[in-house]
């Protein structure tokens, strides 16, 4: 079983890729692919930061940015 995680942005064109590429030999129920979850970008004090008036800022790498957070 291989597990994929893809961003929001992603995943689409990787689900595609894969199957252009048949699942590189495999089964297409041995290939899981999975969006990462998202989270408003922040500033160090745990501000949100804007993208623009209307819309919050989301990056690509919530998970390794929580993870800096947190050290």
């Amino acid at each position: 079983m291989w597990y994929i995680l893809t961003s929001h942005a992603t995943h689409d064109d990787t689900r595609r890729f894969f199957e252009s590429k048949h699942f590189f030999g495999l089964q297409p129920e041995q290939v899981v692919m999975f969006r990462q979850r998202s989270m408003p970008a922040t500033t160090p004090d745990g501000k949100i930061i804007l993208e623009s008036k209307s819309s919050v800022r989301v990056p690509s790498n919530s998970s390794s940015t929580i993870l800096m957070r947190c050290h």
